[in-house]
């Protein structure tokens, strides 16, 4: 079972901080938080490697029946990660949690990492216009965590208008000339990935970078998540032009995984018609947000991707970096 730790201190006598190795049952609390997919049990159990293993640092009130904030924690060696092999993950905490129980929480993680022998604790943060706190900079910063680097993250609302109605002038007239030239859109059936995947690592290629997965990689996180992903092709008759693979982060936010587009097509900008394509569909199925991912590496901007992340109407905010360097006691 879990262990709680306690008593929290005078002013905090209305919550409990407790640890749940990965063996236990996590107590069925209601959330006062928005989880996403990478921080989610099923999720992180999968992105664990030989060796690791998996913690969960709770922040309960008191009877605990509602969870204030979570920070899971893979630990590796002497490190404890979150993500361990995800876009991001971080820790999550109530939107109303005060300040003082938000710092209360990242101390006793601390303890927690020290009493374990880590020596360092490194957090990928989601990009900060998927939080509904504004204070995750400030508290993370307070208990001693350093910002290596943030990466430029884009992201658009899905308040109803047209995706079109946010672009530019010359993006316009793609989507016309795609129209024109009578390019289909449609979603890709996944017994077709391996013919999909071939298509993104030739693109990937040809651009000087690898995927991050190899193809039996994206299967295997797809067969254990097949609701979660899906995949979208762009034709022009039985060519296909343009790929992109999506990822469900919960019933609000939509992410793309991966976009590419065919050589012969480049002057058609086929990635523009297919983002139209996919905007379309997300907001059928109710999404509220599309996050089309970074334009940056360690925090560098690339300046081609993010002029045309700006120029199809996304707006940026940071996906920051911590890491922690813990002292033995």
């Amino acid at each position: 079972r879990g262990k709680a730790r306690g008593p929290a201190p005078s002013c905090m006598e209305k919550v409990q901080f407790s640890v749940y190795e990965e063996a236990d049952a996590l107590p069925d609390l209601s959330c006062a938080f928005e989880v996403f997919l990478f921080n989610e049990r099923r999720h992180l159990q999968h992105q664990k490697l030989p060796g690791d293993t998996l913690i969960f640092l709770l922040l309960t009130d008191r009877p605990a029946t509602r969870l204030l904030a979570s920070l899971p924690l893979i630990l590796h060696h002497q490190t404890a990660s979150n993500p361990r092999r995800a876009t991001f993950g971080g820790f999550d905490a109530a939107p109303a949690l005060p300040a003082e129980l938000l710092s209360y929480f990242l101390e006793e993680v601390k303890a927690e990492a020290r009493r374990r022998g880590i020596s360092s604790i490194e957090l990928r943060q989601p990009p900060l216009a998927l939080r509904l706190r504004t204070d995750v900079t400030d508290a993370l910063e307070s208990a001693g965590f350093e910002q290596l680097y943030a990466d430029v993250n884009y992201h658009r609302f899905i308040d109803g208008s047209a995706f079109r109605a946010s672009i530019r002038k010359g993006e316009k007239w793609i989507l016309s000339k795609a129209r024109r030239k009578g390019y289909l859109f449609r979603q890709a059936d996944m017994a077709q990935l391996p013919r999909l995947y071939d298509f993104l690592d030739a693109a990937a290629t040809r651009k000087g970078f690898q995927l991050s997965m190899s193809l039996a990689q994206l299967q295997d996180w797809i067969q254990h998540f097949p609701c979660d992903f899906q995949a979208y092709e762009l034709c022009d008759g039985p060519q296909t032009i343009a790929v992109g693979i999506t990822v469900r982060l919960n019933e609000r936010v939509i992410y793309i995984l991966y976009l590419a587009d065919h050589e012969a097509y480049l002057s058609d900008s086929p990635i523009v018609p297919l983002l139209e394509g996919i905007w379309n569909e997300a907001g059928r199925q109710g999404y509220e947000l599309f996050d089309l991912g970074t334009a940056s590496r360690r925090g560098e901007p690339i300046d081609g991707l993010c002029r045309f992340k700006k120029n199809i109407g996304f707006q940026t905010s940071e996906k920051p970096f911590y890491v922690l360097t813990l002292e033995k006691n």
